[in-house]
């Protein structure tokens, strides 16, 4: 069952899920198989091997991630659907570990951006509905409420969160609620 996968995976595989998820975040976030086999203290060969099974399985994903750094070797900007735009200088005459720190850096910005163009969103909605919002971090937003209201504001805050961005993929929220923040 789905709802208990992530648990078994971990016990019966956790070595191998460790690298997959490592290995998956690190490339979605223009990272190399260098950055794998340090960050996993393991062989160049077994991260090769890792970032080769994710670019013939994720295709389109490596497409668009070579996409991106052509338009930022051309455009010398990237942006997100939105339109927030990153600047980045690359030239010929530059070392080659700055031009492949920039491309990472391109690849990470779209998906980085997106993501806080989204919470940024939400924290406004939430605002405007008079819920008492503390600050948004990251992909989270932190509120307070009485507590006779508390399942009302929870309900709300992640209706509003998960409503944000219209698309076929379903984006779920997490609540958690406590009575401090220790508890959350």
């Amino acid at each position: 069952p789905r709802a208990t996968l992530k648990q078994r995976v971990s016990t019966e595989h956790a070595y191998y899920r460790s690298l997959a998820k490592a290995g998956t975040f690190t490339w979605l976030y223009g990272g190399s198989e260098a950055t794998i086999a340090r960050q996993l203290g393991i062989p160049n060969d077994t991260a090769t091997k890792i970032m080769d099974a994710l670019r013939s399985r994720y295709q389109g994903v490596a497409r668009w991630q070579e996409a991106v750094k052509d338009t930022i070797r051309r455009v010398g900007s990237i942006s997100t659907p939105w339109g927030r735009t990153r600047r980045f200088l690359v030239t010929d005459t530059m070392d080659r570990k700055v031009i492949e720190d920039q491309l990472r850096q391109g690849i990470n910005f779209p998906t980085q951006g997106m993501s806080s163009d989204v919470n940024l969103e939400a924290f406004s909605r939430v605002e405007a509905r008079g819920i008492e919002t503390l600050f948004p971090v990251h992909d989270a937003i932190y509120a307070q409420a009485p507590i006779d209201q508390v399942d009302r504001v929870a309900e709300e805050v992640k209706r509003v969160m998960e409503g944000v961005l219209p698309s076929p993929v379903r984006f779920e929220a997490d609540v958690h609620v406590g009575e401090t923040w220790a508890d959350l």
